[in-house]
This record gives C-alpha cells, sequence and structure tokens, in this order.
C-alpha cells in the first residue's frame, strides 16, 4: 500500500490507536503499512486455518470469529 491509496490515513489512523503499535513512530508506521495490501471479507465468509495462520491480520473495521477444528473429527 503507498501513500496515494484512498484508504492509507484510514489504516494510519487504526494503527497508531492499537495498543500493540502506540510506540511506533509515524515513519515506522508508513512503513509498515507499505508491506500490506487490504483483504475485504465478506460476512460469513470462511477462511481456513492455514490461510489465516500464514500471515498477520490487522483488522480496521468488523469482527473475526475464529475457530479450531480436528480435521479427522
Amino acid at each position: 500500500m503507498n501513500l496515494d491509496s484512498q484508504h492509507f490515513y484510514r489504516y494510519e489512523t487504526s494503527i497508531k490507536k492499537s495498543p500493540f503499535f502506540r510506540d511506533l513512530s509515524i515513519g515506522a508506521i508508513h512503513g509498515l503499512l507499505q508491506f500490506m495490501t487490504t483483504e475485504n471479507w465478506n460476512a460469513k465468509s470462511f477462511k481456513s486455518s492455514t490461510e489465516v495462520s500464514s500471515t498477520f491480520h490487522f483488522i480496521v473495521s468488523g469482527r473475526l470469529k475464529v475457530y479450531k477444528s480436528n480435521p479427522d473429527t
């Protein structure tokens, strides 16, 4: 994502509010955002555990419900 993205400053504001990122400088936040991509998930969509566990997700709005299932049962 770059500074020209229409959502860049919205995401920047969300990250600054997060306790996890609160001590980062604005330059570090911009650097982090440059490595991020936007994903929109529809309500009630399903993602496999390998799909979501291999990347870091920062949720800007909405909720995420996580389930753990046993593939053998």
